[in-house]
């Protein structure tokens, strides 16, 4: 087999992907829905730095510099709608773990909802190869869909 054709296989094989995942539910005893986060911490990265123009350390850098930048990169790239109204998620922070890291928001006094809009375009703005799994849990049932670019809304009915 020549040469170039084996490197056309690994290179198919062995690509990365491109994998984020929010998973939204709704504690009614807390009446707010809970938003987590998980993102490759490298392409997190090169996003926020580009989103930025900084240069910035999600692993290492300075906590409070990342916060700001993970706090308003958040803020312009994931929405809720419930029920119709719409409601920006507060930021509550972010940990890392491994290759991953998580960020934590929140969407506050909420009554059961019976429909969830999630809009997010995470990491589009990295990769156009992004993939995006939404998870939205209420009273126990999950709810999946997966949003690849260019699209970046969903809605979730709760029964």
């Amino acid at each position: 087999m020549p040469l170039l054709y084996i490197f056309i296989w690994f290179s198919t094989v062995f690509h990365p992907s491109y994998v984020g995942v929010v998973e939204a539910e709704y504690l009614p005893k807390e009446k707010l829905v809970g938003i987590s986060c998980k993102l490759f911490s490298d392409d997190l990265e090169k996003t926020i730095r580009s989103f930025s123009g900084k240069e910035l350390d999600i692993l290492k850098g300075d906590k409070k510099i990342n916060d700001e930048w993970l706090k308003r990169y958040f803020a312009a790239h994931l929405s809720l709608v419930i029920d119709g109204k719409p409601g920006q998620p507060v930021y509550l922070g972010y940990e890392n773990d491994k290759e991953s890291t998580w960020i934590y928001l929140e969407l506050k006094n909420i009554e059961p909802p019976k429909q969830i809009g999630i809009t997010t375009d995470m990491l589009y703005d990295y990769k156009k190869a992004q993939l995006n799994i939404i998870h939205c849990i209420v009273d126990g049932k999950r709810q999946t869909y997966q949003l690849k670019y260019p699209n970046k809304k969903v809605l979730f009915t709760i029964d």
